[in-house]
């Protein structure tokens, strides 16, 4: 590959910094790898490509941080991406940080909410946010993601719980909420998936709480409230996302599209352009063009597919089908935005 050593040292001097090492590995073998390695610079290792990994922090050796070379790229252009992943992979455990402080500090005001009245893993997103295509888009984590032994008693470091949740769909400990089954069955209708790392998952508050049903609508709107800036924050750092898709109300009162009409201003949230996809009840659908900015001038668009019927409703079938069937029409929407 031409410019491989330029590349290469580009890489390094970037990432360098960031305490990251280069280690050069070959289905071939080490032997190849080390022959390969020794005409390179900037490479710290080499090693023969593992098929199975024995170490005693498992849940740390699997990345979902994988950059594969486009036909035709050159070094430079990859080393830029390289670079980029890395910078946004710290910019994203910056804000799990922020949000695990972001909860703390508010948690008081909120503990009639939660099992056990406090919260004790915030979680933002599941799923490779830093590299995939579309993200659905809920309202908060369901208190049952922490039932049994799925998740650890204690908050986890910011780094550790970011690593989780970016392989959340590949987990070994913890097989996927079944919440999510009904988004995967309809993302694959648009052509995506989870657990390709096309398809991610976020929402609006990072507190898994009970229901809105069950601890009253004023409480929930005001959390789900308060959380927006930290969810905005989190979309604009997922650089690779070109649609968003929501689905379902965050209470009786308000169905997603109503709420951030109404509470999403005053935190640089905005909807725009919309069209009918679907005006019959149930399961109506909206296209939107919809935008995020922050404070300090970062502003960025996408356009969301909406159906108003979402995975945890009685009929949630109908999601997989406004999909199957609308998917087309959101596309030519999208050509538009």
């Amino acid at each position: 590959m031409p410019g491989a050593e330029d590349g290469l040292a580009t890489i390094r001097r970037e990432l360098r910094e960031r305490g990251v090492e280069i280690c050069l590995w070959s289905h071939a073998g080490t032997a190849h790898a080390a022959e390969c390695a020794a005409l390179l610079n900037g490479i710290d290792g080499h090693a023969c490509k593992p098929d199975i990994v024995l170490d005693d922090e498992p849940t740390l050796t699997s990345t979902p941080l994988r950059v594969k070379p486009v036909p035709g790229e050159s070094w430079p252009d990859l080393a830029k991406r390289v670079c980029r992943l890395a910078k946004v992979y710290d910019d994203l455990i910056e804000h799990v940080v922020t949000v695990q402080k972001h909860v703390s500090a508010t948690d008081a005001e909120h503990e009639a909410l939660y099992s056990g009245n406090y919260c004790v893993q915030p979680i933002p997103f599941f799923g490779n946010v830093l590299q995939a295509r579309i993200l659905t888009v809920g309202v908060n984590p369901a208190e049952s993601e922490f039932k049994g032994n799925r998740w650890p008693k204690k908050r986890l470091p910011a780094p550790e719980l970011t690593h989780r949740l970016l392989n959340y769909f590949q987990e070994p400990q913890a097989f996927p909420h079944t919440w999510f089954w009904w988004w995967e069955e309809a993302l694959q209708h648009a052509g995506y998936s989870y657990f390709n790392g096309t398809a991610a998952h976020v929402d609006i508050s990072p507190r898994p709480t009970f229901p809105a049903r069950q601890v009253g609508s004023d409480a929930f709107l005001n959390m789900v409230c308060g959380d927006l800036r930290i969810f905005r924050d989190l979309l604009l750092l997922c650089p690779d996302v070109k649609n968003l898709a929501w689905s379902g109300t965050v209470t009786n009162q308000f169905h997603m599209t109503s709420f951030i009409q109404e509470s999403g201003p005053a935190h640089g949230l905005a909807i725009g352009h919309e069209t009918d996809l679907r005006a019959l009840t149930p399961a109506f659908c909206k296209a939107l063009a919809f935008s995020a900015a922050n404070p300090s001038g970062h502003q960025r668009s996408w356009p969301v597919f909406y159906c108003s019927v979402g995975p945890s409703a009685s009929r949630r079938e109908l999601l997989v089908e406004r999909v199957r069937d609308y998917w087309g029409a959101f596309q030519e929407f999208s050509c538009h935005v």
